[in-house]
């Protein structure tokens, strides 16, 4: 157990610090005590819990939206809350649950937004802010939904613009809460390839899932979240056997071909050799934009 135990350090750099962190929205019923946990770059971490376990509670603290009420938390070696909320946003990019947008805004605008931290005040996006967009439109297969209003698409196709968005901020962290909730298995499987070949480049990825199929194909090293406290598994094999899960969800759940995802990553390969191409035609409107 991460609490009150504290993981040892090591020579690679972490990304996050949690030196006794503790957080609770209301006194003598802590969501998070007295946790002790280090967050690495080039790893993925999987949050899995009940409902109401402190998974997203514990993302929004990563991405400095919500303050420990005891403890510290820093990342890169300096105090989260000392960054500026722009800088933040240059290191770390959040996916919340449910994402929506009341605007009638086009995907492609949406989707640019995620380059606002680095848009001088005033200033129009940059030709490369607009170069980047194509780039992720194509690559996540939106390029055909680019002039849609998001608030006319499906809830799937929200959800990608919202992953879309979020890799267009191109940042070194990425915090994703149930990602692949509205996603059909296509676009869920597509995904946790893209997050992983990110993670093989340097990344840190943090996602609460509630799918424990998918979970075991995302984590590198999964953070249980139980009333007891918070347990980190680095070896997720152990992770995901019955008697953990029957622990944590109170349910018999096995998984007989989990063989380190090997089996589930050949058919990834397949279905993300399949991706729908972007439309051409579309991707030429935006070619020489300055500006949208």
């Amino acid at each position: 157990m991460l609490s009150p135990g504290k993981i040892g350090r090591t020579k690679i750099l972490m990304s996050y610090s949690l030196d006794n962190l503790s957080f609770y929205y209301l006194p003598k019923k802590p969501i998070i005590k007295n946790l002790h946990l280090e967050l690495e770059r080039g790893c993925s971490y999987v949050l899995l819990g009940t409902n109401g376990s402190g998974k997203t509670t514990f993302l929004r603290i990563l991405n400095g939206l919500l303050k420990p009420v005891f403890g510290s938390i820093r990342l890169n070696d300096t105090d989260l809350h000392s960054y500026k909320r722009s800088k933040i946003a240059q290191l770390v990019s959040f996916v919340p649950q449910n994402y929506t947008v009341h605007f009638p805004f086009t995907v492609y605008e949406t989707v640019l937004m995620g380059r606002y931290p680095y848009k001088a005040n005033f200033s129009d996006y940059s030709q490369k802010d607009h170069q980047t967009t194509l780039s992720i439109l194509e690559k996540t297969g939106l390029s055909e939904l680019a002039y849609k209003k998001i608030t006319e698409i499906s809830g799937g196709e929200k959800q990608r613009v919202a992953l879309a968005r979020s890799l267009c901020q191109q940042t070194p962290i990425l915090l994703l809460d149930e990602p692949f909730s509205n996603l059909d298995i296509h676009y869920s499987l597509f995904f946790i390839r893209l997050f992983k070949d990110l993670v093989q480049k340097g990344s840190l990825v943090v996602t609460s899932v509630h799918d424990l199929i998918m979970a075991p194909l995302l984590a590198d090293k999964v953070l249980f979240f139980e009333p007891q406290g918070i347990s980190l598994y680095t070896d997720k094999e152990k992770a995901f056997q019955p008697e953990i899960l029957k622990r944590v969800f109170k349910v018999n759940i096995h998984f007989p071909h989990l063989d380190d995802g090997k089996q589930w990553f050949s058919s990834i390969n397949a279905m993300t050799n399949n991706q729908p191409s972007p439309s051409s035609h579309v991707v030429n409107q935006h070619e020489g934009l300055s500006k949208f």
